[in-house]
């Protein structure tokens, strides 16, 4: 039995959710909230599916920038399996031991 599974129908419908507020330009949830998302999102299967997912929403100016901004925060926060682990490791509570499945 799997610890998780990722839930596609949640995320896809966040992702939409998400791309509409990447085209904002005013408010405070705007393209650098979405993109401050990001940082909250401790699965690497998460971050590839909303980071995919949103694309699918934005037209060809939004894309861009959504394309350049996505593509600065992997070079300047590499998202490995190792960097993903130490994330869930640091949210984990203290004492945490997870059920044998």
């Amino acid at each position: 039995m799997a610890i998780r599974e990722l839930d596609t129908e949640t995320l896809a419908r966040a992702a939409k959710d998400y791309a509409a507020w990447f085209l904002r330009d005013e408010g405070r949830m705007n393209r650098d909230w979405v993109m401050l998302q990001f940082y909250n999102f401790t699965y690497k299967d998460e971050f590839d599916f909303l980071a995919a997912e949103i694309r699918q929403h934005l037209g060809p100016a939004a894309l861009a920038d959504f394309d350049d901004r996505i593509a600065k925060l992997r070079a300047d926060h590499p998202r490995s399996d190792e960097v993903f682990h130490r994330l869930l490791e640091e949210k984990r509570p203290a004492g945490y031991m997870p059920k044998e499945g």
